[in-house]
């Protein structure tokens, strides 16, 4: 009988690594492909390296702004029509925007690919930016804005980030504001579109149960056949002034949401597995120490967590809490105290394992569809260039050790340089933050 860890990582060899291609198309378009035989799906994403990172601050927002705007309509597709091609085959046609990237993607069974390589290519180049419809999907966008700035476990996040990488444009929110939307126009579009969507700037991701000889000839037909410039390297600013900074909204709220930053770790860093492994033990489980000794043991939140967010080349280390007013210094000071035994002690050896066992198992069971496996695919090889092996990120996970979670947590938790954001009443802010 074969152990239930190597049975899953048989299970996964089989739709991974072999079955794997990379190709560079006519134009200069990397792709992806990734055959998965037992599966009845497939998912082909296109990667963009386009996100509120790469904007200027006079046209925040325009990364996000254009995942909508590739939606309203092309020259041969109603914006009822794009939805209408997919729903009608029971597909799932969406796109989001992060900071680093926006992606566009289908998800559908097998038999319908070639209709999903064909609807994002139209999207994606023949898309035509009609001033009624830039104007009514500013108002869609504004509503985003408005639902954000109304809802205080999303705009404490927000506000944290505007301030631990202030004067970076990693501190830009991904929405941008409403004044900066309003401003949008086919101009601006088409600019922009210019210096992002460019060859080298766009992955085209596909896994599923595919012919990848097939799927070649579609990608080479709808992508790589049109004409695209190509950008060159994106200098990007890692700038990060380490110093104790807050923001805050004065809302007439019960409860005080707070975030504290700390300094996380980029996506290549050596001790990136080792911040997965900690994070689940320190704050991101409720078996956690924080969701333990915060919620169970004082009865202090409701809801209380930390998660690292990674870039290319720096990171961010939050944890959030919701409590009423008068409980905050006192869970700040909780904060402190597991994060003072974390830098002093680590992890226990039970710890260590389980957290170890969690990152494993989420990993693994994370990549069971070929949406996830197109998610994966495509965003290391846009932001990385590189896929790295199941078997390779496994082998790091479990050569973590006590010291790596030591070194991490005494370069995480710099208590003096410190950010920290607030939304809830003025006056129920520590001293420090008003």
């Amino acid at each position: 009988m074969i152990p239930a860890g190597r049975t899953l990582l048989f299970l996964y060899r089989r739709g991974n690594g072999a079955n794997m291609q990379r190709i560079k198309l006519a134009n200069g378009i990397r792709a992806v492909i990734e055959n998965i035989p037992y599966l009845h799906s497939a998912s082909i994403g296109v990667w963009v390296l386009a996100g509120s990172r790469y904007e200027k601050a006079e046209e925040n927002g325009i990364s996000h702004f254009i995942e909508h705007m590739l939606f309203k309509g092309t020259s041969k597709r109603s914006a009822k029509d794009i939805a209408a091609q997919i729903d009608n085959i029971g597909g799932v046609l969406n796109a989001f925007t992060a900071k680093e990237c926006t992606c566009f993607y289908v998800h559908l069974i097998d038999e319908h690919i070639n209709t999903g390589v064909e609807l994002l290519s139209d999207m994606l180049f023949n898309s035509t930016f009609k001033a009624e419809e830039i104007k009514k999907e500013q108002g869609v966008v504004n509503e985003e804005i408005s639902m954000v700035m109304d809802t205080p476990d999303d705009l404490v996040h927000e506000l944290l980030s505007s301030v631990y990488f202030s004067g970076n444009s990693l501190s830009m929110p991904i929405l941008g504001t409403s004044e900066l939307v309003n401003s949008f126009n086919e101009r601006k579009i088409r600019d922009y579109m210019e210096r992002r969507y460019t060859a080298d700037n766009i992955v085209i991701s596909v896994a599923g149960n595919i012919n990848e000889e097939d799927c070649r000839q579609m990608l080479e037909e709808h992508f790589g056949s049109r004409e695209l410039a190509k950008c060159g390297k994106t200098d990007i600013n890692a700038q990060i002034k380490r110093e104790r900074k807050t923001a805050s909204a004065n809302r007439e709220n019960e409860q005080m949401n707070m975030c504290l930053g700390f300094q996380g770790v980029g996506s290549e860093d050596k001790l990136y597995y080792a911040m997965s492994v900690f994070n689940g033990v320190f704050g991101g489980a409720m078996s956690s120490r924080l969701f333990q000794k915060i919620r169970e043991q004082n009865g202090l939140t409701y809801s209380v967590y930390s998660y690292p967010s990674s870039y290319v080349d720096c990171g961010l280390f939050t944890i959030y809490a919701g409590m009423n007013p008068s409980q905050t210094e006192r869970v700040i000071s909780l904060v402190r105290e597991e994060a003072e035994l974390a830098k002093e002690k680590g992890l226990t050896d039970a710890e260590l394992e389980a957290g170890i066992e969690q990152v494993k198992g989420s990993f693994i069971l994370g990549l069971e569809g070929s949406r996830s496996i197109m998610n994966r695919n495509g965003k290391c090889m846009l932001l990385l260039n590189k896929i790295t092996p199941v078997e390779e990120v496994l082998k790091g996970v479990e050569s973590i050790t006590g010291q790596d979670i030591k070194a991490l947590a005494c370069k995480i938790f710099d208590f003096e340089n410190m950010c920290a954001s607030f939304v809830g009443k003025q006056d129920a802010f520590p001293q420090w933050a008003k």
